[in-house]
Order: C-alpha cells, then structure tokens, then sequence
C-alpha cells in the first residue's frame, strides 16, 4: 500500500515576541528530498499504526503491515529499530525488533507485556529498554547477540539513557515514587540521583552526558528540571512559566512534555501549555533558561524532534484539523506541512 502526501507551505503568525514557524523563504526542493529521505512515521490508515517512509516520487511506503501495531524508536547498524505490539489487557503483549539493511527483521527479544524507551548506547553498538521478559519491567541492554539485565527490582525500572563509560540513567520505583538513578555497565551498584517526594519522570541525558532534563510534579504539574548526571540539586529549567498564547474556551492543565536535546546541547526543545493555552513546541537556552515559542499556539503543535545536524525541526500539528507532519529550519522558517491523509501522522523519527 502507498499514499499519495502533498508538499504544502503553510503560512504561520508571527506573534510578538514569538520567534514562531513559517515566518520566512519556503524550504527548497534540495531541503524537501534531503528531509524526506531522513524521515519515518506512524500512520494508521489500515486501522493499526504502522511504520511508513518518503519515496523519492512523492508518495509514502509502509514498512511495516499485518495485524500487530508498529513503532519506530531509533536508527541503528544501518536499519531501524521498532516495536511491535498486540492484545489488550491481560492478552497485550511487545516485542523490540530491528529492520535490517538486507530488508530482513530480527526479533531482538521475546514477546512480553513491555518493550519500551527503546534508547542507543553511546558506543552505538547496543541498545536499552524497559523489558518484562525477566520481569515487571526491567533495564536490559540488547544487541543482535543477547539481552543483558541490568535492574532487577519488582517495583520497576523504565525509560534508560545512556551515559559515558557505559553507564545507564533511570527512572525506578524501588523506593515508592518514581526517582532517577544511575547504574555501571556491568548491572552492579546502583545510586539514586534524586530524592523527591514528587514524581520524576522521562529523562533525557545531553549530548555531552553532563547534564539530565527531566520532567518533575514537584511543583504542582510536569515541569522541567536540570540535574548534574554525576548527582546534586535539581532546578527547574525556566526562569519564568510559559505565557498562555491564545486563549481557548476550556482551560486545561499545564503541562511540559516531550523533551529533547538539540545536538549542541545548548538548546532543549519541547512541548509545553499553560492553564489557558494549546499545546505549543518551544525552544528553550540551557545556559539562560530562557524559552521561545516555535509554533504560534493556534493549534496543538506536539512530538518535535530536531535533526541530527540541528537543521531542522519536524514536528505534528492539529492545524489543519488533523494530525499531521510539519517541518520548519530551525530558526522557524519554511514551515512546510509533510504528510496530506485522512488518517492521522505521528511519531516522527529522524534515520
């Protein structure tokens, strides 16, 4: 099965102060293809989410087919890494598999009821992931010839980074709320990095492995928050909260949510809310704390992902009254939306 997507420029305001997407040149055919070629997605045209990518004539290819589910996490020794998931309820089951350069696919473990936060080491030779095929949910490091365990508490572990040296970051609930900890290589000691009667959640570790964003309810709603890797004291990322944006008719809980690094480590993109607002893609300076709005607030904008190269950013948006991609440079010129169906774009990930 293919689909047809059209390559459309959309025209975004330019609020003031608001530094947002589409208020410049259009991107070029040059840029279009070279981005294209870099992109899958999630599409659920077939009634189940599957994992699709550009072609060079314009339309878009399933990777993945059949009854289960699929979801792409990360590139990986020329192929990609998804998972693949089935059932519900007590029936539900998730296998990580990788789609190999040879078109070939390997089961990298077992079915089981978790294989999430799919995460590369920083050698680039293995991979991390919450599993329960030993557990509730534990920290496995996988390659195509084994699974080690690296957690092994009942309670859970989830959502691993990789830090130099080999070492992983973590989110578990051994000692009641969730808190991060950090683990060697090899699964031995353990440290907790945090001690908060709050939750602390979805960390994401700098490209230099110094520093964790995380998301923390310790102030009333998931905010962000900076932590040295190495241990100390946790501060919120922004010096000021967010400005509201366009009012809507029902207010709805603040919120900040998926997190990433720019690959300078200087920047943090991600999706943030106030009380009043829609959800809005906002760029944020590590060293300031200081945050911009990338997209304009006039519909939800959510799942922004810079490029490897800090070039560009892809994003999914409600602006046209379906959940699509778009894409902008970063500086939030030439916003451009990507995909054109009825059924909804999401997940992008960079190859």
């Amino acid at each position: 099965m293919a689909f047809r997507f059209q390559l459309v420029v959309a025209a975004a305001l330019a609020l003031g102060g608001c530094r947002c997407a589409g208020r410049r040149a259009a991107l070029s055919p040059d840029e279009l293809a070279e981005i294209s070629a870099a992109l899958v997605w999630v599409n659920e045209a077939s009634g189940t989410a599957q994992v699709h990518r550009f072609l060079p004539d314009g339309g878009a290819q399933p990777l993945t087919t059949g009854p289960r589910s699929h979801f792409p996490f990360a590139a990986w020794r020329g192929g990609l890494v998804i998972a693949a998931s089935e059932g519900e309820a007590d029936q539900h089951l998730e296998q990580p598999l990788w789609l190999a350069p040879d078109g070939g696919v390997v089961a990298l473990q077992p079915p089981s009821r978790r294989a999430r936060s799919l995460a590369l080491t920083r050698e680039l030779d293995a991979l991390l992931l919450e599993s329960g095929v030993e557990g509730f949910s534990e920290i496995v490091r996988v390659d195509l010839e084994g699974a080690t365990r690296l957690t092994s508490n009942p309670e859970g572990n989830f959502e691993p980074q990789s830090l130099p040296g080999g070492e992983v970051l973590f989110v578990s609930s051994r000692d009641g709320n969730p808190n991060l900890y950090r683990a060697p290589a090899d699964g031995g000691a353990q440290r907790r990095l945090t001690d908060d009667g709050a939750e602390d959640l979805s960390p994401r570790v700098s490209p230099d492995g110094a520093t964790v964003a995380f998301l923390s309810s310790r102030r009333g709603f998931d905010e962000l928050f900076l932590l040295p890797c190495a241990g100390g004291v946790a501060s919120p990322l922004l010096r000021a909260p967010l400005p509201a944006g366009p009012a809507q008719p029902t207010p709805r809980e603040a919120v900040h949510r998926e997190v990433s690094f720019g690959p300078d480590g200087r920047t943090i993109w991600f999706t943030g809310r106030s009380g009043a607002g829609r959800l809005r893609v906002w760029r944020a300076e590590v060293s300031t704390g200081m945050a911009t709005a990338f997209t304009d607030g006039t519909a939800d904008d959510d799942q922004a992902r810079p490029s490897a190269d800090g070039r560009w950013v892809v994003w999914v948006s409600t602006r046209d009254g379906n959940a699509e991609l778009y894409v902008a440079r970063a500086d939030g010129s030439g916003v451009t939306r990507l995909t054109r169906d009825p059924a909804a774009a999401w997940l992008p990930v960079w190859r």
